[in-house]
Formats: C-alpha cells, structure tokens, sequence
C-alpha cells in the first residue's frame, strides 16, 4: 500500500517494528480513532454494534477490541473513490 492517514510516529512505539507486517499490529480502539482521525473512539462502538462502515475487528478471548493495522489500511484503500464518481477506481458502470 505505502500509505498512512497520519503520520507513523502516531503509531504506538511498540507496534512501529511490525510495519512490515502490518497484520501483527493491533490497535487499540482509541489508537484506531486517532489513525482514522476520528473525533472519538465511541465512532468504531457504534459502527460495531449496528454492523456499519465495514471495518473488522478483532475481539480477543478476554474481551478487549482490537484493529489490525492491515484491515485499517485495506479499508482505506477500498474506500478510494475517483473524482466525481460515487465508483471505485476500476469498478463497472
């Protein structure tokens, strides 16, 4: 991809190793909402609990929330949109 909404050092320093591998890295959900320039985390509760905007996450056995990096960055691209057109780049009229 090559790409971040914001810069890498908003990254948690521990997770900054991982970026070659972006699918080890797991965000917190406030860690997420600062990555997507979200005003608050209570953005991703919601979409969770009614099923919108489409961004897995991971909920581990203890009950915490979590975003890989990889699915935050593949939502993103998958979000691209071309200039006045509600289509994906390459996607059929």
């Amino acid at each position: 991809m090559g790409f971040y909404v914001m810069s890498i050092d908003t990254l948690p320093k521990a997770a900054q190793k991982f970026l070659d591998e972006p699918e080890r890295v797991l965000l917190t959900s406030r860690e997420t909402a600062k990555f997507l320039r979200l005003k608050s985390p209570q953005s991703l509760h919601n979409n969770r609990s009614t099923g919108r905007g489409g961004l897995p996450w991971v909920k581990l056995p203890n009950g915490r929330v979590y975003y890989r990096l990889s699915d935050l960055t593949d939502w993103i691209a998958g979000s691209v949109r071309t200039p006045h057109s509600s289509r994906r780049p390459g996607e059929a009229a």
